[in-house]
């Protein structure tokens, strides 16, 4: 019975290591968890936007694009919804198609806000970070990668548009440190997490 019950516990811990994306009950409540925070956002962004006036809270570099975008974004976000109720595709796509639209979405709210002065890229950590718990570690540094090219990158085209001034640069490149620090630290946690969760089912 010892033997039995370590060759399970075994068996449960190798479908959670790095290799694999684990779709347990634990990481589809990850994902919704994110889902719910996305929806509240767009819609959060949405009503600062109508509801403030000159000068607004957001979007007031390029309003046609921030509501086009946050409204973009609510959709998405009502669309995913759908997607992890039903589990249309599995844990790991799906994953990386939301954090990716996260990524961008966020850059042309911060963009169309006034770039990294706006403070939108802060959210750039939870949204990877999430990410990071669901998905093999390698992934997570591709997205923080990724993310923080694409902060320089808004950074180098709001200094272009002379908007912003190469000062920004240190506060781009501080968020992206930050953002590769969750990134790597995320994953691990989930691990214990979810070894926790499936040795608290054995019991």
């Amino acid at each position: 019975m010892v033997q039995a019950l370590t060759d399970t516990r075994s068996l449960r811990v190798d479908s959670l290591l790095p290799g694999g994306v684990d779709e347990s009950d634990l990481t589809w409540r990850v994902l919704g968890t994110l889902n719910v925070f996305r929806m509240v956002l767009a819609v959060v962004l949405l009503g600062l936007f109508f509801a403030g006036d000159n000068p607004r809270f957001f979007g007031e570099r390029y309003p046609a694009l921030f509501s086009a975008t946050a409204a973009g974004y609510l959709v998405f976000a009502v669309i995913s919804a759908l997607a992890i109720r039903q589990r249309w595709v599995t844990v790991g796509p799906q994953t990386l198609a939301q954090v990716t639209v996260d990524i961008a979405a966020i850059v042309i709210l911060m963009h169309a806000s006034g770039g990294i002065s706006s403070g939108l890229g802060g959210l750039l950590v939870v949204f990877v970070g999430a990410g990071s718990m669901i998905l093999p570690l390698q992934v997570p540094a591709f997205f923080a990668a990724l993310a923080t090219i694409a902060i320089l990158g808004e950074q180098f085209f709001s200094q272009l548009g002379g908007v912003s001034d190469s000062g920004n640069y240190s506060a781009a490149g501080v968020l992206g440190a930050i953002i590769f620090a969750i990134s790597l630290a995320a994953r691990p946690l989930a691990r214990r997490i979810q070894l926790s969760e499936a040795l608290a089912r054995q019991r």
